[in-house]
C-alpha cells in the first residue's frame, strides 16, 4: 500500500488510522497526515513545515502492525486551517522532500524545494469525480465521490444532482450513502464532447463545492491509448477557407496559416479520412510582429512557430484569434475529435508586459555575460533549467512561487477558456520537475476524471542519448501522460 502526503477529510483520516473520527474543530482546523518511512531501519522522523513558520518538528509516530500497513511506516497527524502550506520531512536531524507526495513547491525567500500539502475546508462537504462511463451511443454516466464535513452530517439524497453545462439536467440514477457514492447520468446527446457539473448538500444545508467532469458520446478513440494525435503547425498548414499556402518567402517567414485554414481541412474530412483521434496545435499565443536574429547564424526568423509568448493570454489575430479557435475546438468535439494546446511556460518573449513589470522582483534567470542555451560557456548539461533560449528569450524562475502559481493558472485559463483536452508541454526538462506535475495536478482536478485530459511533454536536453534515457522522470500517474525527444526525430 502507497501512502502519499495528503490533506484529508474525516471519512479518510478515520479509515486510514483504523480509528473514531476526530471531534469537530472548534477553532476551524482540520485534520491532515503526511506518512513517512525512515531510510535507515528505526531512524524516528518528524515534520516540519509553513504553517508555523518553520518554527517546530512535529514528531511521527509508528504505524501499528495489524493495521495493514506495509513496511516501517510512521504518521503525522496534523490540525491545520484550510489553506496551502510547505512541509519538508525530517530524519537525523535533516530535511527533505516528501518522496510518498508526488506535489512540490519552492519556499518563499530561500528557493528550497519542498512538499505540497493541500488541507481543505472540512467544515463542508467534499464531491469528487471518481469515473465516466461512456456505455452508451448516446449518452454517458458520471460517478461522483461524496465526502461529509468532519461534523460527520450525512449528505442529503434528495439534494444531490448534476447538469450539463447548456443546462440540461442528469438523471439520478443512485446515491450509495454507504459507499459515498452517486451516479448520474446523461442521455439523449449529440456525437461530441460533453461538460457536466454536479453538486450536493448534506443534511445541515450546506453545500460542496460543485465539481465538473467530461464525458464523451461516439469519440473517435474511446481512450489516448488507442489514438492517433495529428500535430499541426498552423502558420504552415492551410490559409482561411483551406487555401492552400504559397511557399513564404524565405524559411524564416510567416506563410499565412491561419486556424479557419485547420476548420475547413476539419469540415472536408481530411482528419477522419486518416482516423485522427486528436489535434495537436502549435502555440496560439499572440507573438512579436519582428524577426528576429536566429541563434546559431545571421539570418532573420519571425515568430510564426508560436514558441516566442508576447502575451500568455491572447490569441494571435494573424492566426484567427479567439472566435476561430473557439470555432475549431467546438467542431472536433463534435466530431469526436480532442484538442490539445501547445503549452509554453518556460519563457516570454522579452516585450511581454510580465517581463518589465516583474524582473526587478526576481522572476527570470539573470546572467552576466548572458547565458545562452548550448553555448560553450553555457552547456546544456550545467544550466539547462536557468539558461535562455535566446537573448529575447528570458528565462522564468520558478523558484519564485508566484511564477509557479502562475504558470499553473496560465495553464488553466487556456483549458477552461477554450474548453482543450490537454496540453503539449514544451521544454519540460528546462523547467523543474515540480512545474509539470503542478500544472498536470491542477488540469486533472479541473477537468475529472483523470483520463480526461492528456499531457504529451517535450523533452530535449541536447545533443546526446540524455534526452531519451530521461523521459521516465517525468513520466507515471502523478506526471506526464506521455513524453518524446527531439532526438528521436533528428534520427529519423
Amino acid at each position: 500500500m502507497t501512502r502519499r502526503g495528503l490533506a484529508v477529510g474525516a471519512a479518510w483520516l478515520a479509515g486510514a488510522l483504523g480509528c473514531a473520527p476526530p471531534e469537530p474543530s472548534l477553532d476551524g482546523a482540520c485534520p491532515a497526515v503526511v506518512w513517512g518511512t525512515p531510510r535507515r531501519a528505526a531512524e524516528r522522523l518528524a515534520v516540519t513545515g509553513s504553517w508555523d513558520g518553520w518554527e517546530r518538528a512535529v514528531a511521527m509516530r509508528d504505524f501499528a502492525e495489524g493495521d495493514g500497513s506495509e513496511g516501517d511506516w510512521q504518521v503525522a497527524e496534523l490540525s491545520l486551517p484550510p489553506g496551502i502550506y510547505g512541509y519538508l520531512v525530517v530524519e537525523e536531524g535533516r530535511g527533505r522532500v516528501d518522496p510518498h507526495n508526488p506535489l512540490t513547491g519552492f519556499r518563499e525567500g530561500d528557493g528550497l524545494e519542498v512538499s505540497r500539502l493541500e488541507v481543505p475546508d472540512c467544515s463542508q462537504p467534499r464531491l469528487s469525480v471518481l469515473a465516466v462511463h461512456e456505455d452508451r451511443p448516446d449518452g454517458f454516466a458520471i460517478e461522483v465521490g461524496l465526502e461529509p464535513a468532519l461534523d460527520g452530517a450525512p449528505i442529503d439524497p434528495a439534494r444531490v444532482g448534476g447538469e450539463l453545462l447548456d443546462g440540461t439536467p442528469l438523471t439520478v440514477e443512485q446515491v450509495d450513502e454507504e459507499a459515498g457514492t452517486a451516479r448520474l447520468r446523461a442521455t439523449g446527446r449529440p456525437r461530441g464532447k460533453h461538460r457536466v457539473r454536479a453538486w450536493a448538500f448534506d443534511a445541515a444545508g450546506r453545500e460542496a463545492d460543485p465539481v465538473q467532469g467530461t464525458g464523451w458520446v461516439q469519440p473517435v478513440a474511446p481512450q489516448w491509448d488507442d489514438g492517433i494525435v495529428y500535430q499541426i503547425m498552423i502558420d504552415r498548414f492551410r490559409g482561411d477557407g483551406g487555401v492552400v499556402l504559397e511557399p513564404p518567402p524565405h524559411a524564416g517567414a510567416r506563410a499565412g496559416g491561419t486556424l479557419d485554414g485547420v476548420l475547413a481541412e476539419l469540415r472536408a474530412g481530411t482528419f477522419e479520412a486518416l482516423a485522427v483521434s486528436a489535434l495537436w496545435l502549435s502555440p496560439v499565443y499572440l507573438g512579436p510582429q519582428e524577426a528576429r536574429a536566429g541563434r546559431d547564424d545571421d539570418h532573420l526568423y519571425e515568430g510564426y512557430h508560436g514558441y516566442w509568448p508576447l502575451d500568455t493570454r491572447a490569441v494571435d489575430p494573424r492566426l484567427g484569434g479567439e472566435a476561430a479557435l473557439r470555432a475549431l475546438v467546438d467542431e472536433a468535439h463534435a466530431r469526436g475529435i480532442r484538442v490539445l494546446l501547445d503549452l509554453v511556460p518556460n519563457h516570454l518573449y522579452e516585450d511581454n508586459p510580465r517581463v518589465a513589470e516583474h524582473r526587478a522582483e526576481g522572476w527570470f534567470h539573470e546572467h552576466e555575460p548572458p547565458c545562452i542555451c548550448g553555448a560553450p560557456d553555457c552547456p546544456w548539461s550545467e544550466f539547462i533549467e536557468v539558461c535562455w533560449f535566446a537573448p529575447y528569450l528570458p528565462d522564468l524562475r520558478f523558484e519564485q512561487p508566484a511564477v509557479m502559481e502562475l504558470a499553473v493558472d496560465d495553464a488553466l485559463w487556456w483549458h477552461e477558456t477554450f474548453d482543450t483536452d490537454g496540453f503539449r508541454i514544451d521544454a519540460v526538462p528546462m523547467m523543474p520537475r515540480a512545474v509539470s506535475r503542478r500544472i498536470v495536478h491542477a488540469l486533472r482536478r479541473s477537468t475529472g476524471p483523470d483520463p480526461a485530459a492528456f499531457t504529451l511533454g517535450e523533452i530535449f536536453t541536447g545533443p546526446g542519448a540524455g534526452g531519451t534515457e530521461i523521459i521516465r522522470w517525468y513520466l507515471g500517474p502523478d506526471g506526464l501522460d506521455h513524453g518524446w525527444s527531439l532526438l528521436g526525430f533528428e534520427a529519423a
